[in-house]
This record gives structure tokens, C-alpha cells and sequence, in this order.
């Protein structure tokens, strides 16, 4: 089993490996939501490989008002607000996001004179077991509803991280799964958006959630795919070519 978080994620990224089947589909690894006491929320994608355009990375950001600000390094067809800009407030022009490991358990996120983001992430028996479960798990449950349903419902308590869907429907409308193989806790964390400090990490109220994809209130670091409904023009919101928002 792969020893550290910065470990996990050379490996990937080394040799990507999309989930099968015919739907869009995305590998890669990220912050799966990291909530601060004064009412911040910050999320992070970063896909190796995806079926809907070359890699890139996202920022989520929400703020205290329950305002959404998706940030992405691609056009939002070919990136995150494909299925979530129903649920935002500002789409900005694509930028770079610059991710950094500083050692083995230490990511820093950047994103020009935006945010400066730096996690520390640690390890408990709760994430220990969920990676030793995920080794053994066969590859066709990932993409079984009920048994992502049953594992959410099992992480959220064993991580204290409220609730917890892998599957569900987004924003836009397209039906989602998520397959988060490896996990780890986020044990402290600094951040900056646009001049404000962000605060202590901390449980959100109320939880913050993208319709069924909900962000734990244990900030939590993972290495996994997603699956995302194919794009129907006649059921699903399309996101304008040119997002949100002027920035």
C-alpha cells in the first residue's frame, strides 16, 4: 500500500487510469472539502485524465453567504462548472492553479494574488481502515449505487465528517459517482481568498453541499475517479462558454 499522500499521487499521475465505461469519467486526486469555523468552504480538483478534455485543476470556493466561486484552468465545457455552474455565483476566466507538495504530507495551493492555500495532512485508524477496504474492493462496485450509497453512509460517521454521498445528482442535473480509493484527514490548514484570512479549520453550519454532493465537515484529501452522466442538451444545464462573472 502506498505510504504517503505525496506518494499516491506521483504514482497516479505517472500512469493515470480512467474508469471504464462509456460515461464521463475522471482520475486524478484532491480536497474533497475543507470547512473553516467562520463559515468558508474550500474544495480542490486536480484530474490527471479526463474523457471530456486535457487535465486540469479546479478551486471551489463558498463563502460565508453560501456563495459559489468555481475557479478552473479550462473552459467550463471541458471542466467543473460542466456539472456544477447551476449552483455558482462567479465562474471566472480560466487561470493557472499552481499545486506544490512541500514534503510528503504538505500541499500548497496558489492561485495567482487569490489564494494562498497550505494543508497539513495526517492519518487516523479511520482512514487507515477505508484505504486497507479500498485495496480489496472489486472494481464493479465502485460503479453500483447501492454500494457507494452504503459506504457514504458509513464514512460520514467513522470520519465524524457529517454527511457523506458518492453518489447522487449534480447541480446540473447529471447523475454522479465518486470512487475516493485512498483518503486522508486534513490535520491543519491556512488560507487566503481575495485578502481575507480564512480562519481555523472547523465544522461548517450549515454543511456545505453542491445538491447531493455534499463536502465533508472533516476536511479530507483523496486519491480516486469520478463518473459524471453524459451531457444531454435536453435535460441537462449547459454552462455559457464564457462562465460567470468578469475576474
Amino acid at each position: 500500500m502506498t505510504s504517503t499522500p505525496r506518494a499516491a499521487v506521483r504514482a497516479l499521475e505517472l500512469d493515470p487510469q480512467l474508469p471504464p465505461g462509456d460515461d464521463e469519467r475522471f482520475v486524478g486526486f484532491g480536497v474533497m472539502g475543507l470547512p473553516f469555523r467562520s463559515g468558508w468552504c474550500l474544495a480542490l480538483r486536480s484530474w490527471a485524465a479526463t474523457t471530456i478534455g486535457p487535465p486540469y485543476r479546479a478551486v471551489y470556493v463558498q463563502n460565508p453567504a453560501g456563495e459559489w466561486t468555481i475557479q478552473t484552468e479550462a473552459p467550463p465545457d471541458q471542466s467543473c462548472p460542466r456539472y456544477l455552474s447551476a449552483a455558482a455565483t462567479e465562474i471566472p476566466s480560466p487561470k493557472p492553479i499552481d499545486v506544490t507538495w512541500l514534503d510528503a504530507h504538505t500541499l500548497q495551493v496558489r492561485l495567482g494574488d487569490e489564494l494562498d492555500w497550505t494543508m497539513s495532512l495526517g492519518d487516523k485508524p479511520a482512514t487507515r481502515i477505508l484505504r486497507a477496504v479500498s485495496s480489496v474492493v472489486p472494481d464493479a462496485w465502485w460503479a453500483s449505487n447501492a454500494v457507494l450509497a452504503g459506504m457514504g453512509a458509513t464514512a460520514g460517521p467513522m470520519l465524524n465528517a457529517g454527511r457523506v454521498r458518492l453518489q447522487g445528482e449534480v447541480p446540473n442535473r447529471q447523475w454522479f459517482q465518486a470512487a475516493p480509493n485512498l483518503v486522508w484527514p486534513i490535520r491543519s490548514a491556512s488560507a487566503r481568498w481575495r485578502g481575507t484570512d480564512l480562519g481555523e479549520i472547523g465544522r461548517r453550519h450549515p454543511q456545505s453541499h453542491l445538491a447531493d454532493l455534499w463536502l465533508p465537515q472533516q476536511g479530507l484529501f483523496y486519491v480516486g475517479s469520478a463518473v459524471f452522466e453524459r451531457l444531454d442538451p435536453t435535460r441537462h444545464v449547459r454552462p455559457a462558454l464564457t462562465g460567470l462573472g468578469s475576474r
